[in-house]
């Protein structure tokens, strides 16, 4: 072959084929690594799929956590709160006998009585006053609080069932609960890359195809060749083995073809000399 390739001067569409055999090869080896991979891939896309569309579904909103936490603490202590704030105005504003505000508003009146005597206690009064106020602010906002607060029992088992639902697919995940945010963010990222090697193996298919497509090219070309040189070459040796003595000597390059699933980087042939 190699002696049929140089006397025809066709080495360098030798090269080419050996090259467009090896382009060829390592395709259908990067192929079938890929293909080999492909029922794994399809397994995980599946999965992350699943789980994206599992937070897509919670819609966890960033700095969604704490205000339901707390929304759950005072839905679940109605009637504690309630109590508890019954007591707390009583003491400070609403109490009948006695209560902070009448008591700081006795001192008040007493000692604005005083300043008349000495001025110097404008000072404390304005602070009596001022305490006054507060008091009667904080009063109000408290029991602006506590005619607000109703049993709900509906609403505490929404709170709960996402609270719930949010705590298990942070153990799922195995990442804290305010992290669930950007893990859906995550997950396409890693969903893409994986529909991104699929797609990839496609673009692969197509160039093994051409690569398959590019070396019987270029084998049929080096073909072509060989069997115009390998006629060229019988005649010049049968010419000379005349010239030698030998009128009835014959010489034949013979090139014959191969299958196609025995091709190689050296061509589609076999060459012997007879």
């Amino acid at each position: 072959m190699q002696i049929v390739d140089h006397h025809g001067g066709h080495r360098a569409l030798s090269r080419q084929v050996a090259d467009r055999f090896a382009a060829w090869q390592g395709l259908q080896s990067q192929l079938a690594r890929g293909s080999r991979d492909a029922d794994d891939r399809e397994s995980q896309l599946e999965l992350l799929r699943f789980q994206a569309r599992e937070l897509q579904a919670l819609d966890l909103r960033d700095a969604e956590l704490e205000p339901l936490a707390v929304e759950r603490n005072r839905l679940a202590n109605v009637e504690q709160l309630a109590g508890s704030l019954d007591g707390i105005l009583g003491a400070v504003y609403e109490g009948e006998e006695v209560s902070a505000h009448q008591l700081i508003a006795d001192a008040q009146r007493a000692l604005h009585g005083l300043t008349a005597l000495d001025p110097s206690l404008a000072g404390p009064l304005a602070l009596l006053e001022q305490a006054e106020i507060q008091l009667s602010e904080a009063a109000g906002e408290l029991a602006r609080y506590r005619d607000r607060l109703e049993p709900d029992p509906q609403r505490l088992e929404w709170v709960d069932a996402r609270l719930a639902r949010i705590r298990e697919l942070a153990a799922r995940h195995r990442v804290d609960a305010p992290q669930l945010v950007g893990l859906l963010g995550t997950l396409n990222e890693r969903i893409a890359q994986l529909e991104a090697t699929t797609e990839s193996l496609d673009a692969l298919t197509r160039r093994l195809a051409q690569a398959r497509a590019d070396y019987f090219d270029a084998a049929g070309q080096l073909s072509a060749a060989r069997a115009c040189s390998a006629t060229a070459l019988s005649e010049t040796v049968t010419r000379q083995i005349t010239e030698l003595g030998l009128p009835h000597g014959r010489f034949r390059a013979d090139v014959q073809p191969k299958p196609a699933d025995q091709a190689g980087a050296s061509g589609l042939d076999r060459i012997e000399f007879q």
